[in-house]
């Protein structure tokens, strides 16, 4: 509702915007929501464009008086957010997860999780009965620090778990209950004969049954990895959380007390999550296990999102390209796109469309002449003076077929940044998942921070450097590319003028638009699909576990629906001063 009231406050600015004409007529009825269309236009040797009128009947004033008016407007609408976000962070969400947190009696509340313990001690088989000697030891001396207003029995621990490293043999176990399940399904639908997919299931469950048989040391002897210990009052946890409130700073922990150490190592001792918020077949993969995971799934990541940049920047270089389309020039340098080193696809300097002086040619005259000159010229007169004038209609139909295209092509590129953007967050969360994180919070986490980057990146990043016009260092710089450097940092703007609402700015909107009925459609149509497969299939399954996972309604992915909207509020956040829409 945070985005209602920004809307309001600026809905004059919206409103100003539709009603200026300033902005090339393109037929693109979102061009009239970008402050590019603010004011009316008039010849450049009538009036500077910098000194035009906004008019409202037949009543105007200044544009430059109403610029700050419409600043104010914009700064108040992002303070309420900023507001309500500092609210929301600081006072609303903490007064409810506390408030909840005393409503409800959970494990949570009783539980601690120790980690950088010490793999090996000298006797390994005690280990679980030394370190809960180490934490009465802590308590009682904690107690002591922090004495208690009321009386408390004597500090016990009532469990203590200890994770050992079973060499990922967890996760494999999880796979091979998957596999059994296969197995009989095919063996199922087999029927009693012979069957090359049992067969080859059935290989494969042989080779993970071997692969699980491995001769481990006995299970008193491996590798500890982390410790979840259940005390016996919430009064001992909140004591043993505050006597290693350093312990979570890896700088503080190598000068950790001797005390606090554990056989001589450093050990961290934070709150336990939920039971069923723990992923237990991911418990006993290592530190360094894991820290390999997390870089490789760090490069993985980073090569796949720089080819989808790359991919979606050489798709929108190539359809602005293909699009033939035309930048008009007031003649005012501040107004204009840059003039200087512009060059199309194929190396030609394209035709500079110089508005003041095609509205001085006559119709025969553009007619006669055609290509870069006609569509000049019907540039100038605009989409609705042509559409009102049957003989300006005949002239400028290879003027409307070139509009169209480019229209066509730059839709198709934002459902290409869609798609994209749609196929990255499966494999994120292939990746996320690789990363084996103890805690579905930190799956969560993990995908959340990768699709928000990878979305932010190709909806809002990329278009705006596709026309960008960079400093000459840079643009020297990138001719070192072969094939494709000449293209790059040569965009028509160096500055967001008339030109760029009517390019960048309007296929912004048109991305935020299309990203934001997608995602919902892509989810409706899987419901249509999933009821259709019950239908359909209801009778032809030939195992329970196909009719369980038929009629499971799949979970709602907070995670992806959190990214996106992360996505919507950054890309809104940064251009919404300019695309004042954005925010409705």
């Amino acid at each position: 509702f945070i985005f209602a009231y920004m809307a309001g406050i600026t809905g004059p600015l919206v409103a100003f915007c539709w009603l200026g004409n300033f902005g090339p007529d393109t037929g693109q009825f979102l061009l009239k929501t970008t402050i590019g269309n603010l004011g009316e236009y008039a010849d450049a040797d009538i009036i500077d464009p910098i000194e035009r009128v906004v008019r409202l009947g037949c009543e105007g004033m200044p544009l430059k008086d109403l610029t700050g008016i419409f600043g104010w407007l914009d700064f108040s609408a992002v303070l309420v957010f900023l507001v309500y976000l500092i609210w929301a962070r600081f006072w609303q969400i903490p007064r409810m997860a506390e408030t909840d947190d005393l409503e409800q009696v959970t494990p949570k509340d009783y539980a601690v999780v120790i980690e950088s313990l010490p793999a090996q001690i000298p006797d390994q088989a005690q280990y679980e009965q030394k370190l809960t000697e180490h934490l009465l030891e802590r308590l009682r001396y904690t107690r002591g620090r922090r004495p208690s207003l009321w009386e408390l029995p004597e500090p016990t621990v009532e469990e203590v778990v200890l994770v050992r490293d079973y060499k990922g043999r967890l996760h494999e176990l999880t796979e091979r209950a998957q596999l059994e399940i296969n197995v009989g399904i095919a063996e199922a639908y087999a029927k009693g004969q012979p069957s090359k997919k049992v067969d080859k299931l059935k290989k494969q469950l042989e080779k993970l049954e071997e692969k699980l048989g491995a001769k481990l040391d006995g299970e008193e002897f491996l590798p500890v990895v982390r410790a979840y210990v259940i005390l016996s009052n919430t009064e001992d946890v909140q004591n043993l959380l505050f006597d290693y409130r350093f312990a979570k700073y890896k700088l503080f922990r190598c000068c950790q007390f001797r005390a606090r150490r554990f056989e001589g190592t450093p050990i961290r001792v934070t709150r336990a999550p939920q039971p069923t918020d723990i992923i237990w077949e991911n418990q006993d993969i290592g530190f360094f296990n894991r820290l390999f995971r997390q870089i490789f799934v760090f490069f993985v990541f980073f090569v796949i999102l720089s080819v989808s940049i790359a991919f979606i920047y050489l798709t929108t270089v190539a359809s602005k390209a293909t699009s033939k389309t035309q930048v008009s020039y007031l003649g005012v340098p501040a107004c204009d796109p840059v003039s200087e080193d512009q060059f199309d696809i194929n190396g030609n300097e394209p035709y500079q469309c110089m508005i003041q002086n095609a509205m001085n040619w006559t119709m025969d005259y553009a007619v006669g002449e055609g290509g870069d000159i006609l569509s000049c010229w019907c540039t100038a007169l605009g989409y609705q003076a042509i559409l009102s004038n049957g003989d300006y209609m005949n002239a400028c139909g290879p003027w409307f077929i070139e509009l169209g295209t480019t229209i066509g092509i730059a839709t198709g590129s934002s459902v290409i940044v869609t798609v994209i953007n749609l196929v990255l967050q499966m494999i994120i969360q292939w990746l996320a998942e690789f990363e084996r994180p103890l805690s579905h919070t930190a799956l969560n986490s993990s995908m959340i921070q990768k699709a928000f980057w990878a979305q932010t990146l190709n909806t809002g990043f990329v278009l705006f450097v596709v026309n960008y016009f960079a400093p000459k260092a840079l643009r020297e710089a990138v001719l070192a590319l072969p094939g494709v450097g000449f293209l790059l940092f040569r965009g028509p703007f160096a500055e967001l003028t008339r030109g760029w609402y009517a390019l960048v700015g309007v296929t912004l909107v048109t991305n935020m638009v299309i990203n934001m009925f997608v995602p919902a459609s892509v989810t409706i149509a899987k419901l249509f699909v999933t009821s259709l497969k019950r239908w359909c299939l209801r009778g032809r399954v030939a195992h329970q576990a196909e009719l369980i996972e038929l009629y499971t309604n799949p979970e709602f992915d907070i995670k992806v629906k959190y990214a996106q909207l992360l996505t919507t509020i950054f890309v809104t956040l940064i251009y919404g001063s300019g695309l004042p829409l954005l925010y409705f």
